[in-house]
């Protein structure tokens, strides 16, 4: 446990407890799932993980959760802080000082003291705040080679309902309309059975598609089965005569919705599930204060249907500002450059064994 202070700004490092951590997370606006306390045991098990707690005073302006994979004996390795430093406090004009303070503290802590590579991924939209980049920049962090950025659409769900559906494009609102014309049921909750449900119908997604994924939804399962339940992702699902036909899984913590997972069989591709599954995920945010609404990623080149479906909603095409890091320590930045090939190796052979199983119907 540590505490350091600088330019009047205090850092407090894994002296929280899970409780208070609940509590801090809520009152940030880029607060997501990535963030709980619960994520790295369930979806990410075997990492160390390191949270801090950055106050002004006795004000709690800034949190991030390092999760940290290192050697043993030396203890050179990476702390990774995904979606973060949080430092935007809802109800408050965002300080970019703020988030200043919070890279020199994860600085401070993670290469200077502990001398590992820290990488971060900050929940920022670049065309929102492009000072961020410089600042990262001028603390010494550069682009990290091997992490794409993440585009997606993102939809303001801060107005009215209607003016929401009359953004639609023409062909997105005459397939809602003709789903909810459907036999579709669409029930939600929070409860392992609506997950079960989910993972039916995400086996049924891939078989239909022929897909293979590295996401392990038992792990999701896991994390859906601890969080405290105002921290649960609403789980939503499509139902054609009592019959699972379409699910989606989104969360929301902060002002702006995590998608999760979507899916829907065959069943449900021809009743229009998947359009009915978004709008109605889409009203339940706004009534959880929510004010946007992100479609869940995109790729125009790779999956052009998926963007076009995507797209069709329509609200604005952003990409985020990507994944940093920065590094002092020789020993450090070997570890990690040797440890991720082979990483990404052991994930490609996976791959490659999941889908011989998957050719002879032993996968999903």
């Amino acid at each position: 446990m540590a505490v350091t202070r600088c330019s009047g700004y205090t850092a407090e490092f894994d002296r929280v407890t899970r409780e208070e951590w609940s509590s801090l997370l809520r009152l940030f606006d880029d607060a997501t799932i990535i963030q709980t306390w619960d994520f790295p045991e369930s979806v990410c098990p075997g990492q160390q993980v390191s949270r801090l707690v950055l106050r002004r005073g006795e004000e709690v302006v800034a949190l991030a959760q390092a999760r940290i994979v290192a050697t043993p004996l030396i203890a050179r390795g990476i702390a990774y802080v995904a979606w973060g430093p949080l430092w935007r406090r809802q109800g408050r004009a965002p300080s970019l000082e703020i988030f200043d303070a919070a890279l020199a503290a994860l600085q401070n802590e993670f290469v200077e003291r502990r001398k590992l590579l820290l990488r971060i991924s900050p929940n920022i939209v670049g065309s929102e705040f492009p000072e961020a980049r410089r600042m990262l920049a001028e603390r010494g962090f550069s682009k990290a080679r091997q992490a794409g950025d993440y585009r997606t659409i993102m939809i303001d769900i801060s107005v009215p309902l209607p003016e929401v559906r009359g953004n639609l494009e023409r062909t997105r609102r005459q397939h809602l309309a003709n789903a909810e014309r459907t036999a579709l049921e669409v029930r939600q909750g929070t409860a392992l059975d609506y997950y079960e449900k989910f993972k039916t119908v995400y086996r049924a997604h891939l078989s239909r598609k022929g897909l293979l994924t590295d996401v392990d939804i038992g792990r999701w399962e896991k994390l859906q089965e601890t969080l405290p339940e105002i921290e649960k992702p609403q789980i939503l699902v499509a139902c054609d005569r009592g019959e699972a036909v379409g699910a989606f899984v989104v969360s929301c913590l902060g002002g702006t919705s995590f998608p999760i997972a979507v899916a829907a069989t065959e069943a449900g591709l021809k009743a229009n599930a998947s359009p009915l599954l978004y709008w109605r995920a889409l009203e339940w945010l706004k009534g959880e204060g929510c004010r946007t609404y992100d479609m869940g990623g995109i790729d125009p080149e790779g999956n052009p249907g998926g963007y076009q479906f995507k797209k069709g909603f329509g609200g604005k095409d952003v990409t985020f500002i990507g994944t940093f890091e920065e590094c002092r320590n020789a020993l450090s930045r070997g570890v990690v450059s040797l440890s991720e090939p082979m990483y990404t190796l052991a994930k490609r052979l996976a791959r490659v064994r999941k889908s011989r199983l998957f050719s002879r119907g032993e996968g999903g």
